[in-house]
């Protein structure tokens, strides 16, 4: 079942987990996982550095977004 691979921190051990999903939403599961875990790297290995996080409004002074967020937005797209 596509649950248990998200409690495995290695990608290398989601290779060929789902030989024949049980589902067609299995898929976009693992996908969807892979990618939350790569935009999580990339919040991580930023949030070391707090120079220029490049805080910007969006639609109201209050909806704030950096550019970690950003970054983290592309890993997403990129990756769908």
């Amino acid at each position: 079942m596509a649950a248990a691979a998200s409690m495995h921190s290695d990608d290398s051990a989601l290779a060929g987990f789902l030989i024949q999903p049980a589902s067609p939403l299995d898929h976009i599961l693992v996908i969807a996982q892979k990618l939350a875990r790569e935009a999580g790297k990339v919040m991580l290995d930023r949030s070391i550095d707090f120079g220029d996080l490049g805080i910007e409004s969006k639609s109201s002074s209050k909806d704030l977004v950096t550019k970690i967020d950003k970054k983290c937005q592309d890993v997403i797209e990129n990756g769908i």
